[in-house]
């Protein structure tokens, strides 16, 4: 009794070979098709995202979620005052002193010497701005 089958083995054979052949050309389209969307999908997606619109959209929605997830200022008073009790306990005669220094170099590097002058020796600034008057009087100039 024969079955449906071929009974010839260089025929089965060749059939085989014939639907693996068939089956990596699907595969090989397939992937083909695959990568050619991948590419307009990429390309496509790269437009919209820099349209000005879209770009004018994005940072509208950071700044309401930034608007709606910032701490509201009551809180952060609450914490700032925390805090700085926190650090009062901790500040030693050394860190008071070093802050002082600190106060007193950002104020000489961002006032001008003579406003700090006139301010901590008022006679003495009118002096020598009477002394200069009466040296441009004398050598005048032109």
């Amino acid at each position: 009794m024969k079955s449906g089958k071929n009974s010839n083995p260089k025929e089965s054979l060749s059939v085989l070979n014939a639907q693996i052949e068939e089956t990596e050309r699907k595969i090989m389209d397939r992937q083909h098709n695959v990568q050619v969307r991948t590419d307009t999908l990429v390309r496509d997606l790269q437009y919209e995202a820099t349209l000005p619109t879209t770009l004018l959209l994005a940072s509208e929605v950071g700044f309401i979620v930034g608007e709606l997830t910032k701490p509201s200022a009551k809180k952060e008073r609450q914490t700032a005052k925390q805090a700085h009790a926190r650090s009062a306990a901790d500040v030693t005669p050394l860190k008071k002193a070093m802050n002082y220094m600190s106060l007193a170099q950002n104020l000489y590097q961002t006032l001008p010497l003579v406003w700090i002058l006139d301010t901590l020796f008022p006679e003495d600034a009118s002096k020598t701005r009477s002394a200069a008057k009466d040296t441009k009087v004398q050598h005048p100039s032109g």
